[in-house]
């Protein structure tokens, strides 16, 4: 009887032993997991400090595409207007109107050479912005469109003009007159559809 009350005793301490080998193991596989979700967490907080620097470097680089693209809008302008002004100080020979005008020509049997006449450059605020006055007519008060009745600083058809002012086109009006005219048409945005360089 005593060998098996010893036997039951050395079972009892195997099997105490075995749970807190047990325990122990548990409680290394929590630690184990408490350190696997460190981890993770860990990853994923590396991933989204690489996707907030990723997204800095896309709006550093569209910033960059959008100056570019400005800076070459603006120097495209600006060649366009020493263009433009080149071609003005040419003499131009006169020309019989030509049947395939889109408008009405202008009424003139013989044309001969203006020089243009520049203005201030006033633009953007109340008025269209510069790169249209630029692309419409250089900024010459006196430009005249040769395939449409277009003319003036902002290029106005005569049925847009309308004798506005009391000048039969834009291009006989003053400057104030024209830009007066094109603050209405213009009206803060609203009408940039009236210009193709809008």
């Amino acid at each position: 009887m005593r060998r098996e009350v010893r036997r039951k005793a050395v079972e009892r301490r195997k099997a105490a032993k075995v749970r807190k080998d047990v325990q122990g193991v548990k409680d290394i596989q929590l630690v184990k997991d408490i350190q696997l979700v460190r981890d993770i967490q860990l990853v994923k907080d590396i991933q989204l400090v690489k996707d907030i620097q990723h997204l800095k470097d896309v709006r550093y680089v569209n910033n960059v595409r959008r100056l570019s693209a400005t800076i070459a809008a603006n120097e495209a302008a600006a060649a366009a207007a020493a263009a433009a002004a080149a071609q003005a100080a040419k003499p131009v020979k006169a020309a019989a109107p030509s049947a395939s005008r889109s408008s009405a020509p202008r009424s003139s049997s013989v044309s001969t050479y203006q020089a243009p006449v520049q203005g201030n450059g006033r633009c953007g605020g109340s008025l269209p912005p510069c790169y249209v006055m630029q692309r419409e007519s250089g900024g010459s008060l006196t430009a005249e469109n040769p395939t449409s009745t277009a003319s003036g600083k902002w290029q106005f058809l005569d049925s847009t003009w309308n004798g506005y002012g009391g000048y039969a086109s834009a291009s006989q009006a003053p400057e104030s007159v024209q830009d007066a005219r094109a603050a209405e048409v213009w009206a803060g945005g609203s009408g940039c559809s009236a210009w193709s360089a809008c």
